[in-house]
């Protein structure tokens, strides 16, 4: 079964970055692009399935191919970067028919697509991008996949996904299959120190959009953004005293700033000692002995 793993790039969270003191923005050159993790983690699934040929496939600006290299550490047997510099102006379903058709115009097989879960959650799509590629090529999904092994029937895998509540359910199903990982997903497995060296002598296979009669702007978008908007404030809970209070007391606790606290005392010492204090504090609240306000005069 050959695999083929889509691999979007988002920027190292674990690299340090500060904001510009007078636009309180991140300055792009301390960003350090990354494979997305959950990519990472369907690459390391691909590969340790063991059954034919895995192939990595990005679209993007020349600069991610840097990106690439590292998925050629992680065991790939290909990295084939899709050159699209107008990536960002592009929605996720003319995204999808652009891998879509790489997909075919390369002769890639694809029995299993993998796709990771989208960290970032940007654009209108919120991470179905995988799913849009799954529809454009056919191919049956399964969605929440959390681990992945062969089944003993050949040609046919077993998967672990997730449910709500924490739920799991183990699916059996042969390709061709789309698999969609959870958030809940392992991270991914650091390869061997063998398959990091033989990742050094393949290369990155970098294919312009128009070499394979590909073409954005043939693809017309689904959607329109109308407008963005900031989330709106949270202003801070205030007080509100109890409606059943006094109008002197809703005012002492207003001015008070709420409920008054309540004293306490903490007690040391030895226990024949600490055992009459208690008493003698019980017995002048009248919680004890005769002036007990459950207890009826005789």
């Amino acid at each position: 079964m050959d695999s083929v793993v889509l691999i979007k790039e988002v920027f190292d969270l674990s690299v340090w970055v500060e904001l510009e003191a007078k636009t309180l923005r991140l300055d792009p050159a301390d960003l350090v692009p990354a494979p997305n993790p959950s990519d990472l983690a369907g690459l390391s699934l691909a590969v340790a399935l063991g059954t034919g040929s895995t192939t990595a496939l990005l679209l993007g600006p020349v600069e991610a191919e840097r990106t690439l290299g590292k998925c050629l550490d992680y065991g790939a047997d290909r990295a084939v970067h899709l050159v699209c510099p107008d990536l960002d102006k592009l929605e996720s379903h003319q995204v999808a028919g652009l891998l879509a058709g790489a997909i075919r115009g390369l002769g890639l097989g694809c029995d299993l697509l993998f796709s990771g879960h989208d960290p970032s959650g940007s654009g209108l799509a919120g991470g179905q991008t995988g799913t849009q590629v799954a529809a454009e090529l056919g191919l049956a999904q399964l969605s929440r996949v959390l681990s992945l092994k062969p089944a003993q029937s050949p040609g046919r895998i077993v998967a672990e996904c997730a449910l709500d509540l924490g739920d799991r359910v183990t699916v059996e199903a042969g390709p061709p299959l789309h698999l969609s990982l959870d958030l809940e997903a392992g991270p991914p497995a650091y390869p061997a120190l063998e398959v990091s060296l033989a990742g050094l002598d393949r290369p990155v296979e970098r294919v312009e959009l128009a070499e394979l009669g590909l073409n954005p702007g043939s693809l017309a978008p689904r959607t329109q953004r109308l407008g963005l908007a900031w989330p709106r404030p949270r202003p801070k809970k205030v007080f509100t005293p109890a409606s059943n209070l006094s109008a002197a007391e809703r005012i002492r606790q207003v001015m008070g700033g709420g409920v008054a606290r309540k004293e306490s005392e903490l007690l040391q010492g030895e226990p024949g000692d600490l055992a009459g204090r208690i008493i003698d504090f019980l017995t002048r609240r009248r919680l004890l002995g005769p002036g007990r306000p459950d207890r009826e005069p005789g």
